[in-house]
């Protein structure tokens, strides 16, 4: 089973990666602080974008460090040349050392791959060069390092090994060459996927310049997010002992979601069952990266929620000191207590923070305040819309069978009007422009047709790079679901899989995924090792305008067309038709009867070429639009 559904469900490694670009704020007017808009991860730190880098005009002097704590999007500039691909973020890395890490893989920043026409291309990817950094007042006799720590793959793709796809550290000589002084190859051995402490010693005299400069590079897959790397702290100085790092208690992990089951849900939909949505336990994690004796930590912490918008705080809990070992991750647990949320129609932003008191500081290493990693926060927004992801996607994934479909469980705990659906479709070696799909609201999974309370064909006439698509319901009725419910996408008829967004840090919504083969006898499946959530959200839109079903609300929910797909014969039932028009997808009329008898019940197109078609039945002066695939 499991190597048949890898057959089914194609994943393709997709880290988007333009962080600032990829998100407008949920609100017009700014909020308090910077944050990746709709994916529960707040930054407290300063706003870099991709236009924002500036070349430094003093060149640098020791101690060079750099955890990449203080920035987001894009690496530091007052420490970092511009461009080179890289992104910094907290998403795709496995156990970090600290909060926040720098990803390298095949995409450029603003999240095109290096080669969009050969999918099998292959060479430098991303590079993070330094500034240039002053080490001519120094000696090979001086001890001079640089180290830092890498992790291949993460949540991300295993990059090949050992000479294929490999991570490369490079300093620039005195005749503006590049000598590759480190390298490391990508392996498949499980076991090298944790973060590796590499330290390289500086003794060549023709290093010890004014304008010294080194760099990492990636070798690798260009097509796409392939070939994954993470580097974190990096730090050159004088007088290092290479058995030695540096003391530093750090926060590393995004505290997991206040909810329990989705990163995000409607307002309406929270405060109808808070207790039960509420998350049991919040989770986070603090690392102590000395890694010499005779130091003892006895880190305290202080945990609150708070309305990211108004301030206003639910929660604040304070914790006694707990003694952490040297390069111990300590696992910190909270009970979260929502129960202070006012009653509101208007959207709430939860800002859930740790903030721990370390006892770091800056004499560690002289100018460098390592309390900057100490304190670490999560959004959580109750708005419109039900969300299992956390708006990052490490992996794109779909069905690539005909007619194949996939459908997501959501469950309203009041009745709710869906409006719209949202799908985070990214680009993989080709644009998905004029590709199209079936996308589904279906309250059963069940193949009835009764179950399909909307589907509508999509074609995508544009895509925006690393935002979400948002597609309005074409109805002209109210669609209001209640209790459980599923969104999803059929494919037409192609193997062309549809690519969707998949988060990997939520591997518990793998359980509310099912798919299907196609065709109406086609059993629905669980997912199976598919350890994430698809970017797939149901909006839902004011309740002002809901209207009672009334008996012709009723009828025309009970007129079924089928079979669909079909192979030419088309049958309808639930009421008695005038007259049919049928239109192809461009929206010419291709077939028409009129004068309809009370007893016929269907029509046949078999001579008609495959494709989608819109039919419109017309029963006295109702008229209702179906599309049906014809597929022989």
């Amino acid at each position: 089973m499991k190597d048949f559904f890898y057959k089914i469900i194609f994943l393709l490694f997709l880290y988007f990666q333009n962080i600032f670009v990829l998100n407008a704020q949920i609100f017009q007017h700014p909020l308090p602080e910077k944050h990746y808009e709709n994916q529960g991860i707040l930054i407290n730190k300063k706003k870099i974008t991709s236009n924002s880098f500036q070349k430094t005009t003093s060149t640098l002097s020791l101690p060079f460090f750099d955890d990449f704590s203080i920035t987001f999007g894009s690496p530091d500039p007052n420490l970092w040349i511009k461009g080179g691909g890289t992104r910094v973020g907290n998403e795709t890395s496995i156990k970090p050392p600290s909060k926040e890490v720098v990803q390298f893989d095949g995409l450029k920043f603003s999240g095109v791959p290096y080669n969009i026409k050969n999918q099998l291309a292959q060479g430098i990817t991303d590079t993070l060069t330094s500034q240039n950094i002053n080490l001519s007042t120094y000696l090979p006799q001086d001890s001079v390092y640089l180290s830092f720590f890498f992790q291949p793959k993460g949540l991300g793709e295993q990059p090949d090994g050992p000479e294929g796809d490999s991570l490369w550290v490079e300093f620039k000589t005195t005749d503006t060459t590049w000598a590759k002084v480190w390298s490391k190859g990508g392996t498949y051995d499980s076991l090298t996927t944790k973060f590796t402490k590499v330290i390289i010693p500086i003794k060549d005299l023709i290093y010890f310049v004014p304008a010294f400069q080194f760099r990492f590079r990636a070798l690798g897959r260009q097509s796409g997010g392939y070939d994954t790397w993470q580097l974190d702290y990096v730090y050159i100085n004088k007088n290092r002992d290479k058995n030695k790092y540096f003391r530093d208690l750090a926060a590393t992990t995004q505290p997991t979601n206040l909810l329990k089951r989705y990163a995000s849900m409607p307002i309406r939909q929270f405060l109808a069952n808070r207790s039960g949505e509420t998350a049991d336990t919040v989770v986070t994690f603090l690392k102590n990266n000395n890694d010499s004796l005779g130091n003892f930590n006895f880190p305290s912490f202080n945990f609150t929620i708070s309305n990211l918008t108004s301030g206003t705080v639910y929660d604040n809990q304070n914790f006694l000191p707990v003694f952490i070992n040297r390069s111990e991750r300590q696992r910190k647990v909270v009970t979260p207590n929502l129960s202070t949320i006012p009653s509101t129609n208007k959207p709430i932003i939860l800002k859930s923070t740790f903030n721990f008191n370390t006892g770091d500081n800056s004499s560690y290493i002289p100018g460098i305040d390592f309390r900057m990693n100490d304190t670490i926060s999560s959004v959580t927004y109750l708005t419109n819309y039900f969300a299992y992801d956390d708006g990052v996607a490490e992996y794109s994934g779909g069905i690539n069978q005909r007619l194949g479909r996939v459908a997501i469980q959501f469950h309203a705990n009041v009745p709710d009007t869906l409006t719209a659906i949202q799908f985070y479709l990214p680009q993989i070696g080709r644009s998905l422009v004029g590709q199209s799909f079936i996308m589904l609201v279906l309250k059963k999974l069940d193949n009835n047709p009764s179950s399909i309370l909307y589907q509508s064909s999509i074609n995508i006439d544009s895509v925006n790079l690393n935002k979400y698509s948002t597609f309005p319901l074409d109805t002209t009725k109210l669609l209001i679901v209640s209790d459980t419910f599923y969104v999803g996408w059929q494919q037409i008829a192609t193997t062309d899989l549809l690519n969707v967004g998949l988060d990997k840090n939520n591997p518990n919504a793998e359980k509310y995924i099912y798919y299907n083969l196609g065709g109406n006898n086609s059993p629905w499946q669980p997912s199976i090792d598919l350890n994430g959530a698809f970017m797939v959200r149901p909006v839902f839109g004011s309740r002002t305008n809901v209207i009672s079903a009334t008996e012709d609300d009723i009828a025309i929910n009970n007129f079924k067309v089928y079979p669909n797909p079909t192979t030419g014969n088309i049958n309808w039932t639930g009421l008695n038709i005038n007259e049919v028009v049928v239109y192809d997808i461009l929206g010419n009329k291709i077939f028409e009867k009129n004068k309809i008898l009370f007893s016929e019940n269907s029509i046949d197109l078999s001579k008609k070429a495959d494709g989608i078609y819109i039919i419109h039945f017309i029963s006295g002066n109702r008229k209702i639009i179906r599309k049906v695939i014809l597929l022989k």
